[in-house]
């Protein structure tokens, strides 16, 4: 009996032992896991906080992007429109007189040089200097118009009016003195030729 008391008794102990070390198992289980249940807690604020920080870069991000594609439109809007002339400056009679002005030109030193190949009072000398003389005249005209027909006309020169308008002006007065430069010449050959007759 005395066996069986201390069998009872060892396996009791063994009994008790193994269940606090069960137990003790399962405490310190009980303890990870709830640290675990923490770090993961953790770990999901973490996640949620990158998560929104990740969408509101996102949004800035498309926001400067959607701001500068507004800008590049603006901007490309503006350099295309720089190539269109503008009709209010198409309609400016100064403009018109440049025509006219460029016209008068071409017909008086034609009509100068029918007239003074007729002339006996010129020599062949005369005659090569006047024709070379008229050469550069027209040839400056046609340089003008030139200029005139790219400044109003679409899409052929980029610039803003007010450059555009500028440089018709600064056109116009070239061809003004142009204008008074073959009127002069015409006048210079046409007393030369009266000095000669008398």
């Amino acid at each position: 009996m005395k066996r069986l008391i201390l069998f009872v008794a060892l396996v009791a102990g063994f009994g008790i032992s193994a269940r606090s070390q069960v137990l003790g198992i399962f405490e310190q289980g009980a303890e990870e896991l709830s640290e675990y249940g923490r770090q993961i807690a953790a770990l999901g604020m973490l996640l949620n906080r990158q998560e929104k920080g990740y969408q509101i870069i996102e949004s800035g991000l498309s926001s400067i992007g959607s701001i500068t594609g507004d800008e590049l439109s603006l901007h490309q809007n503006y350099y295309s429109s720089l190539g269109a002339v503008n009709r209010g400056i198409t309609q400016n009679p100064e403009l018109k007189a440049f025509l006219s002005t460029e016209s008068q030109i071409l017909n008086g030193l034609t009509a100068a040089l029918a007239c003074w190949r007729q002339s006996p009072y010129l020599t062949s000398t005369d005659h090569s200097y006047v024709t070379r003389m008229s050469s550069v005249i027209v040839d400056q005209a046609n340089l003008q118009l030139c200029i005139f027909n790219a400044l109003t006309s679409n899409d052929s020169l980029t610039m803003s009016d007010d450059i555009r308008v500028e440089m018709l002006f600064e056109l116009y007065a070239h061809i003004r003195d142009l204008c008074v430069y073959a009127q002069d010449f015409i006048d210079a050959v046409d007393i030369l030729i009266l000095n000669r007759k008398n």
